[in-house]
């Protein structure tokens, strides 16, 4: 199976020849989880900036992929971008990051200028923090999220310190974020807007969906995911999407450097797997289900019972969970009453949408089984 680093290792031809496609969103996308503020940090004027064959530097290896998953994976993706002239000579410009406890917020954004002089603004997706982690959850009652702000707010200062054409996009999160900040945009923004991708990014609250400015965007939207997709499908999901082979397992699919890209374009499927349609008919029709101060509260005492190992990123809560499992089932009996009572109602509540999605699953496969010759 090729992925996005064999992509950008064959695919040599300009954006004149070969148009941006969705899977150069999704190389540049990956780009954004680097620290590529230690080369293109602050808002400084787009006057004589770093390209990406700068990235290809050892000295910048250790601040390029400090705490960033798949190391090696990211190197390899930097030397063949560096190398290949599709990509080398575009732009870094204004990498931002904001990284707030207090207001549950973890935000990055960076954006590319192409040799045509347009913009592609890629926005990260969630890192290994457990505020990142919460912030996501709280997607599941509120919006906007600090993130989304912002990330409207970096489209608005970007357009202005910069003209031309402009995409936006992202993986993950970061491709909510997108969708986010080109509906927020202003009406001489939005006439520059020319695509939006998200990638195996989550949806939108019901009245999000139905609300003018997101119609007014939507026919830019370019929604990829990958088969098994679990992250992409949560929530309302009123988008057009394709559906991209992956060598991963379940939720590993999620990994970009797992999507299939044959000929230049991603390997495209027919339909979501089985399961993660059952899982995500699961939990949106339970999301539909329970008012908005329910799902703050489940989420609110989700994370308050991690918190209590005090670990900061989903690694340190992994590694230390046989340790840490004493002082989880403590914070679980320390929780009030009321509040432990609301939050077990509300699990019953999900097994329930569990079991109602399962019969209509089982009842599907028996219409699909061959009929036996005796029949």
């Amino acid at each position: 199976m090729k992925n996005i680093i064999d992509y950008v290792t064959e695919e040599i031809a300009g954006f004149d020849e070969k148009p941006f496609c969705d899977v150069d969103s999704l190389v540049l996308s990956q780009l954004s989880y680097l620290k590529l503020g230690c080369i293109a940090a602050g808002s400084e004027r787009p006057a004589a900036l770093p390209e990406i064959h700068n990235l290809h530097a050892s000295e910048l290896y250790p601040a390029l992929l400090k705490g960033v998953r798949a190391a090696g994976l990211n190197r390899r993706l930097i030397c063949e971008l560096a190398a290949n002239p599709r990509f080398r000579n575009i732009k870094i410009f204004n990498c931002t990051e904001s990284f707030s406890p207090n207001d549950e917020k973890q935000f990055a954004a960076v954006t590319f200028i192409l040799p045509d002089g347009s913009l592609y603004i890629a926005y990260r997706g969630t890192d290994s923090t457990m505020i990142g982690w919460k912030e996501d959850f709280n997607m599941a009652f509120k919006c906007p999220v600090p993130s989304q702000v912002e990330g409207a707010e970096y489209l608005r200062r970007t357009a202005e310190a910069i003209p031309g054409k402009i995409r936006v996009g992202g993986h993950s999160k970061g491709g909510n974020v997108a969708v986010y900040a080109a509906m927020s945009a202003q009406p001489k923004i939005k006439e520059r807007l020319t695509a939006v991708y998200s990638h195996d990014g989550p949806g939108f609250l019901e009245e999000t969906i139905q609300s003018e400015n997101f119609r007014g965007i939507e026919p830019l939207i370019h929604k990829t995911l990958p088969q098994s997709s679990l992250i992409g499908m949560l929530l309302e999901h009123h988008e057009n999407y394709s559906i991209v082979e992956s060598d991963g397992f379940w939720i590993a699919q999620h990994d970009p450097f797992l999507w299939s890209v044959e000929k230049g374009e991603f390997v495209l499927c027919e339909q979501i797997s089985g399961g993660a349609r059952y899982f995500n008919d699961t939990l949106n029709s339970w999301v539909k289900a329970q008012t908005d101060d329910k799902r703050e509260l489940f989420v609110d005492t989700l994370f308050q019972v991690l918190n209590s190992t005090s670990a900061e990123t989903t690694g340190e809560l992994s590694d230390g969970f046989v340790r840490n499992l004493p002082t989880v089932l403590g914070a679980v009996k320390n929780i009030d009453a009321d509040t432990r009572r609301a939050v077990s109602h509300i699990l019953r509540e999900l097994f329930s949408a569990a079991f109602r999605n399962l019969v209509p699953s089982r009842r599907e496969k028996e219409a699909n089984a061959p009929t036996s010759p005796d029949a």
